[in-house]
């Protein structure tokens, strides 16, 4: 067996661990130390370097451990990018692949871990895998320091083999080197922190917690092609006239800037939206034009007022191009084109939907009125329009008018419904007429191949069919249908019984 090195270096405490470089940040670690598998409970905390491998078969595994404090990155920024950097000392051949894994526990020092007290709970795929060589090697861990920056503030990762049964090691030096130039550390850029958090990346998507943030979308074209998250319900009342800062736009063919991002409502519904314009204005809603890529899932619009538009009106989106609208409501909203001109494609959701798609949608009570092409869900319809209903006052001036779709270019409707009472229209391009009773009878969307399990809920005789917020087994509402349903279905179990 190698002898282990255990060289104790006293050096003083330095007061500088943490330096800042304009928006970069430096930070070395607080604890880092290794451990081997061979001799389970000794401790190598004040070794001068991290092994990571082993170089015999006889040989032990290693793995190091290294711990940063993150509270020198300023409070309310975003993490933009950080890279874990190592300098190695020994380099077995072939070079061994060394994977970054993002540790939950930070429960642990350097002075006190072993093989056998050290934290297991690390992720099982590495964050970022590396062939280490003999110069300094870096692993992009961006997501983990943001996830810990937004947490408790300590970032733990363990450094270990790739394939722990390879014949391959490295070594780098730890904090306790004599030379502070071969110490491992973060390097975190780090810049202003937009809306409530987030960097717009898929699995961290911006937070938007309030009506500032909402209404801030609108003025950075730049993040519309990123992903966002509602996480709360929020009331829009504040905002008149055209003070709203609508999303997306489309002025010419060769002048506009789509919303190609995600937007997940996160079953929250957006109250009192209300934009009102006069002039020529084209493309009215919360998001004006949803282009290519765009998404906007599980959101409810909720007493939208929104009046004006020449061409393309709707609660939620104003033109839907190349994007897709699924699990979304609008409820008792007014929606109506402008007085001054003709107004065309006015739809209670959607104004107009080309080249899109809108799935297990609604609109219910609302009030639409218009011109040409005026629907109770969509006004203008060239592509698909699945599993949806209507339930909105249709008002227009033409015969080009629908209780669910006003007009279709092409367009496909499948498994759709309109209440021809509510609406008051008899007819539709698209969808199926059903009475208010009919619409309130789970057989109507049963019998149409709706999912009134997961997606979909409807009171028998009482309500029209609503989305569910959460699936139907998830009893304490965790997101998740897993054992602590189970337990609160065994616990009720005879409740009521003799």
């Amino acid at each position: 067996m190698k002898t282990q090195l255990i060289l104790v270096l006293v050096i003083p405490v330095l007061l500088f661990l943490n330096e800042s470089m304009g928006d970069v940040v430096i930070i070395y670690p607080s604890d880092d130390a290794a451990v081997d598998s061979n001799v389970p409970d000794d401790n190598f905390g004040s070794t001068t370097y991290l092994w990571i491998g082993h170089g015999i078969p006889d040989e032990g595994v290693r793995r190091s451990y290294l711990k940063f404090n993150l509270s020198s990155i300023p409070a309310n920024k975003m993490v933009i990018s950080a890279r874990l950097r190592l300098d190695p000392g020994y380099v077995s051949i072939p070079s061994p692949q060394v994977g970054a894994h993002y540790l939950a526990s930070d429960a642990w020092g350097e002075m006190t871990i072993t093989w056998n007290n050290a934290p297991t709970g690390f992720n099982s795929t590495a964050t970022d895998t590396v062939t280490v060589n003999i110069t300094e090697s870096f692993w992009t861990v961006t997501e983990d320091v943001d996830d810990a920056y937004r947490g408790d503030g300590i970032y733990s990762v363990v450094m270990k083999l790739s394939d722990e049964a390879s014949d391959t090691a490295t070594s780098c030096s730890s904090s306790e080197a004599i030379v502070s130039d071969w110490w491992p550390y973060l390097e975190v850029e780090c810049g202003d922190q937009k809306y409530s958090g987030g960097n717009g990346e898929p699995n961290n998507p911006y937070r938007i917690s309030d009506t500032n943030d909402m209404n801030e979308i609108g003025t950075h074209p730049e993040d519309w092609d990123k992903h966002f998250v509602l996480t709360n319900d929020i009331d829009l009342s504040g905002y008149t006239g055209t003070q709203f800062n609508i999303i997306g736009y489309f002025n010419s063919s060769s002048d506009n800037d789509p919303f190609g991002g995600v937007f997940d409502g996160n079953g929250h519904t957006i109250y009192n939206f209300t934009y009102s314009a006069t002039g020529f204005f084209n493309y009215l809603g919360l998001f004006g034009y949803v282009g290519e890529n765009g998404l906007i899932r599980d959101l409810i619009m909720s007493c939208s007022d929104v009046a004006g538009g020449v061409n393309g009106t709707g609660a939620l989106v104003g033109l839907l191009h190349v994007g897709q609208i699924n699990n979304c409501g609008s409820v008792d909203g007014e929606i109506s084109g402008t007085t001054e001109f003709s107004s065309f494609c006015v739809g209670g959701l959607i104004g107009e939907l080309y080249q899109g798609s809108v799935n297990n949608s609604y609109v219910q009570g609302d009030s639409v009125s218009g011109n040409y092409y005026i629907g109770g869900l969509v006004g203008d319809n060239s592509d698909e329009v699945f599993n949806c209903y209507a339930t909105a006052s249709v008002q227009c001036t033409s015969d080009w008018k629908g209780g669910l779709v006003g007009h279709s270019d092409g367009g496909t409707v499948s498994n759709s419904f309109w209440d021809v009472d509510r609406s008051g229209q008899p007819t539709s391009f698209g969808g199926i007429g059903r009475t208010t009773a009919q619409m309130k009878q789970k057989d109507t969307f049963a019998n149409a191949g709706w999912d009134l399990v997961e997606i979909w809920n409807i009171g028998e005789n009482q309500t029209y069919p609503y989305l569910r917020v959460y699936p139907a087994g998830d009893l304490n509402h965790d997101g998740r249908v897993d054992f602590f349903d189970f337990a609160i279905v065994a616990f009720h179990w005879l409740e009521g019984t003799e």
